[in-house]
């Protein structure tokens, strides 16, 4: 496993900025792009196993934003990567307001076959469903769930996230499980499927 400390290129006041690690990283993509090329990708993200109120995403245009909800902050950055060094450039900074981007007091998951469920939120259980999710899953060292690129902000994933642990467990005795897959309707005419291309441990520290 490889350390990776992260410096950046001017000073940031603490109020601001604070240390950050990482220790798992996901590629993944958009399955309508580049469907002849298994190894490309449009998306890394960086998580935090232990600390799920951050995370950062590294698009393919290079694109940086780490999203810290115990801040209500997005951090905009660079990548001045060289000679095998990571290294990332602070660019600047914004605040958020977080909110619950669906009411969901209703969650319902199914298992529909093996590792492949469906997920569906409700205002409540008389309402129809204002989102649906299908997640395919397999086998992991460790609970690596996640829900990539999900435009959803972090209360809302996390509320499902809790109900789809609980069911697994239920289910499986634990949730030692990685989303290969994960297919989105969002109920509004906007659809998202998103495809995991690759993911390893990684010991990296923004600081």
């Amino acid at each position: 496993m490889k350390k990776n400390f992260l410096l950046l290129f001017c000073f940031i006041s603490s109020l601001v900025f604070s240390q950050y690690s990482f220790d798992y990283k996901f590629l993944v993509k958009d399955s309508n792009k580049k469907k002849n090329n298994k190894d490309f990708f449009d998306t890394e993200i960086l998580i935090n196993t232990n600390e799920p109120n951050y995370f950062l995403y590294h698009y393919k245009d290079d694109e940086i934003r780490l999203f810290d909800y115990r801040k209500n902050m997005t951090i905009y950055l660079s990548d001045k990567s060289k000679n095998n060094e990571v290294i990332y450039k602070y660019l600047s900074h914004g605040g958020f307001v977080e909110r619950e981007s669906r009411e969901t007091e209703f969650i319902e998951i199914k298992e529909i076959e093996k590792e492949t469920f469906t997920i569906k939120t409700f205002k409540s259980e008389k309402d129809k469903a204002n989102f649906e999710l299908k997640v395919m899953l397999q086998k992991s060292e460790t609970d690596l769930l996640y829900f990539y690129k999900l435009d959803l902000g972090n209360m809302t994933p996390k509320k499902i996230l809790k109900a789809f642990r609980e069911k697994l467990i239920s289910l499986y005795g634990n949730s030692n499980f990685i989303i290969t897959e994960m297919k989105a309707d969002y109920k509004n005419g906007f659809f998202q499927n998103v495809k995991l291309v690759k993911y390893e441990n990684i010991n990296r520290v923004i600081r």
